[in-house]
């Protein structure tokens, strides 16, 4: 059973949660220094190094021009499609529990390709927020400390980094009610909060 099914409107008050581009920004910052710069110290501390570029470019190809290109054009190419798979992630929980819409929303803060179309239970549109952060962003980090990689490391930070607006959400959406509904604006960045009336 969806979550809208024999969800009442009229039953409930509603309210506009809508952060800010900076606070996200803030918070992405935060994640780095945090999370990254501490972590690139141990990945240091274990490794005795950050990265080793001849090991990673690729030997069959003796340009090195060409090869720094062709290594820079594979990050992007594993960067965008980490942030694909970020968003599917984000609608494949939530279409659980709810109707998932697939548009792009860009702003100079943040993107986002799924939205909620339909309400969902908080409790469920939170759990689709962080569940890319730890997927995407948390395993690989840890990977990447423990297997030697760098780059993992950095891409799973930077997914981290990616989840900051959604842990912000999380943080600006504790207080209110764990049994209300809400649903993504859609048109900017923020939701809109379904609170039951007593």
């Amino acid at each position: 059973m969806k979550d809208y099914e024999g969800f009442q409107a009229e039953n409930h008050k509603a309210s506009e949660v809508v952060p800010s581009g900076v606070a996200m920004n803030v918070v992405g910052l935060l994640i780095f220094a945090v999370v990254g710069v501490p972590l690139g110290f141990v990945f240091h501390g274990i490794w005795g190094y950050l990265f080793h570029v001849p090991a990673m470019l690729p030997a069959a190809i003796p340009f090195l021009p060409l090869q720094i290109l062709l290594w820079v054009l594979f990050w992007v190419l594993a960067f965008v499609g980490a942030l694909l798979a970020f968003e599917m992630i984000r609608g494949i929980a939530w279409s659980k529990h709810t109707e998932v819409k697939v548009d792009f929303l860009l702003t100079r803060s943040v993107l986002r390709i799924c939205h909620c179309d339909m309400v969902i239970r908080k409790r469920h549109y939170l759990a689709g927020l962080i569940t890319p952060a730890i997927v995407l962003g948390i395993v690989p980090t840890l990977v990447g400390v423990f297997a030697g990689n760098f780059f993992v490391l950095l891409l799973g930070v930077t997914m981290i980094m990616m989840g900051a607006d959604g842990f912000l959400l999380i943080w600006r959406l504790r207080k209110h009610d764990k049994d209300g509904f809400v649903k993504d604006i859609g048109d900017r960045f923020g939701v809109v909060v379904y609170e039951p009336v007593n």
